[in-house]
């Protein structure tokens, strides 16, 4: 039935001529993503590629699940029948397929080397959004990293528009957090204050944390231009209001039977002892676990198996949020692969994961299950997923506590599994003493 299906689109998609008609049997095998249409949605982009919708058979390619896409886009493009402005729309699928080739690494440089070139933009169809496309390949092709300068360049252009500069930076500090915050903390009285590029960064800064982060916002709030000191002390309101909030919660639901205010703030403060040792310890020298205010949507209990499945997202959210810099392990695809033997390539990027992988290399003694919290992290995925019951009662079991869960006691279970954590994190914390 799904093969006459398919032979329907493919038949469709060949006989079809009004735009209309086309991008809908795209969009058909978009979610269908059958391999066989490879060639047809090929064959339709090499005729209708000159077209106003050419571009909707090469973003349908990224939902075609085929080994094949990557080669045969590499083949079209050492052919020069892409046309010049979907090229970028080729990297981004390159991008989701992580098919890298020495010939697509060359023209994402080459585009963002000439990115601010006002003819080169122009012939290329180039902005804020195939700007992301570039980065995002030389992001994820490993690239990136020597291409800071340009990328850098780029804040100054006057040629680039606000948001291409926001993408630009977004990128420039997930590259190196330290090393940019740094370099625009030198550089903010002689280059970046009372400009627009002002502004970008301080709203960049919204969304980070940490000390040289701080640094930045007072250079700002001293210095800066009125919008941008508008900005950050309206981020301080809202800061203090959240923590008056949080405090508030904790004393409303310190009363409610099974009232989990007490161990949640046991698991804050293990957090920020952790975070201490962290800072101050030469193996890290920064906090392993970002501030996160979902931790205090545990305090209230779990009265029912809706609100218990809520907990659990929000606790799950809270488990996996480890400071992105555990991904600086450096070490070799043999060492990983023989420290997880079973995970695959995106399984290798979680946090936990890299978390794992980051103590072994500093030589800190770890177990497989890093002290429970892989377990934990599973459980909790795998909860309010029908069909994936028999693997939850598993994983239950084994850390005892199947007897609760069936028995449908919501707010023990809860607070049970933030025992766990709490219990996990103490092991975590002895083995950073």
């Amino acid at each position: 039935m799904a093969s006459e299906y398919n032979s329907n689109l493919i038949s469709r998609l060949y006989q079809v001529t009004r735009e209309e008609e086309i991008i809908t049997t795209l969009e058909d095998m978009a979610e269908v993503g059958d391999a066989v249409f490879l060639s047809p949605i090929l064959d339709g982009y090499k005729k209708y590629k000159d077209s106003s919708f050419g571009h909707y058979f090469l973003t349908t390619l990224k939902e075609i699940k085929s080994e094949n896409t990557g080669k045969y886009l590499n083949d079209l493009l050492e052919k020069g029948a892409i046309r010049d402005d979907h090229i970028t729309w080729v990297l981004d699928i390159m991008s989701k397929l992580e098919y890298y080739t020495s010939q697509t690494n060359e023209i994402a440089e080459n585009f963002l080397e000439n990115y601010s070139s006002p003819g080169f933009k122009e012939s290329l169809s180039l902005d804020r959004w195939t700007m992301g496309f570039i980065l995002e390949y030389l992001k994820k092709a490993g690239i990136i990293n020597k291409h800071k300068e340009n990328i850098r360049k780029l804040l100054f252009e006057e040629s680039l528009d606000r948001e291409e500069k926001a993408i630009a930076l977004s990128y420039l500090l997930r590259i190196d957090p330290d090393g940019e915050l740094e370099y625009l903390i030198e550089n903010y009285m002689s280059k970046i204050k009372n400009t627009a590029l002002e502004l970008i960064i301080t709203k960049e800064l919204l969304g980070w944390r940490g000390g040289k982060v701080t640094q930045l916002k007072n250079l700002i709030i001293e210095n800066g231009q009125e919008r941008a000191k508008e900005i950050l002390k309206e981020e301080q309101v809202k800061k203090l209001k959240s923590q008056a909030e949080a405090e508030k919660i904790i004393q409303e639901k310190e009363s409610i039977i099974y009232g989990n205010s007490k161990i949640v703030i046991e698991i804050a403060n293990i957090r920020k002892d952790i975070n201490k040792k962290t800072q101050s310890n030469p193996n890290f020298l920064y906090k392993l676990f970002p501030d996160d205010e979902l931790l205090f949507s545990q305090i209230g209990s779990a009265n029912n198996e809706s609100s218990f499945i809520e907990s659990c997202v929000k606790l799950r959210s809270v488990v996996q949020n480890i400071n992105e810099k555990v991904q600086n392990h450096r070490l070799d695809e043999a060492t990983i692969k023989n420290l997880l033997p079973d995970a695959s390539e995106s399984d290798v990027e979680k946090s936990l994961n890299q978390l794992f992988l980051y103590l072994k290399s500093k030589n800190i003694n770890v177990d497989s299950k890093l002290f429970g919290l892989r377990s934990l992290n599973r459980i909790l995925s795998l909860v309010g997923h029908p069909e994936a019951e028999k693997e939850l009662m598993d994983s239950l079991s084994k850390i005892n506590a199947l007897e609760i869960y069936n028995k449908k006691e919501w707010s023990k279970i809860h607070k049970y599994f933030l025992d766990f954590y709490k219990q996990a994190l103490d092991q975590l914390n002895k083995s950073l003493a």
